[in-house]
């Protein structure tokens, strides 16, 4: 049986010191994991939700709809010019055709209305021509007793450049005056160079005969 004085000197258990020093080399709690859990949830402990990646399929077809919008876009801009070209092409052609008729269709009744109309079609030195010599041509025509009537054979532009075009027409006209108060079939062939104003009419400037 121990006496109250030596319980008292005896050295304490090393065992709760040996615990203690365990529990102090240990360090603190690995906690991380259940942090990345709740960081990878949806509650409502205010974690970061992380986006998702975008798949390369859904990369790929965006850019497709792209590609397609600027293709469909180019597409309408090119068919929009190459409509206004023939546009112009044709109303070349077709006032070039007037033209010509014109010059091969006057009467002694209308000389004056005749040749003026050649005239409104006419710009540069082949319209100055008409109307600097409009008195002696009806006078020409009065006094001859022309009677022409022609029409277009055929017709088609040799050369579109800017605002400049040269057509060839082919007419068929019928002539009467004093040598052949009867009447005969002659043909032409007219090349007419033509001019686009600024409101998109197109004007002669020059016509000449070719075989």
């Amino acid at each position: 049986m121990k006496t109250d004085e030596q319980s008292a000197t005896e050295p304490a258990s090393p065992e709760p010191l040996a615990e203690a020093e365990a529990v102090e080399a240990a360090g603190p709690a690995d906690t991380s994991g259940s942090e990345v859990e709740t960081a990878g949830t949806d509650g409502g402990g205010g974690g970061e939700a992380v986006a998702p990646r975008p798949r390369p399929a859904t990369v790929a077809a965006a850019v497709l709809a792209v590609l397609l919008v600027a293709a469909a876009v180019l597409l309408g801009i090119l068919w929009n010019d190459g409509r206004q070209l023939d546009e112009r092409r044709d109303r070349a052609v077709a006032e070039a055709q007037d033209m010509a008729v014109a010059l091969v269709s006057v009467s002694s009744d209308s000389a004056e209305q005749d040749v003026r109309r050649i005239m409104d079609g006419a710009v540069g030195d082949f319209g100055k021509i008409f109307s600097e010599n409009l008195d002696s041509y009806v006078d020409i025509v009065r006094k001859g007793g022309v009677e022409t009537s022609g029409e277009v054979v055929s017709s088609g532009l040799e050369r579109l450049d800017g605002p400049t075009a040269r057509v060839l027409v082919a007419l068929r006209a019928e002539v009467r005056n004093q040598q052949a108060p009867d009447g005969e079939q002659r043909t032409y062939r007219m090349a007419v160079e033509m001019t686009e104003q600024p409101d998109g009419e197109w004007l002669a400037d020059k016509v000449e005969f070719v075989p």
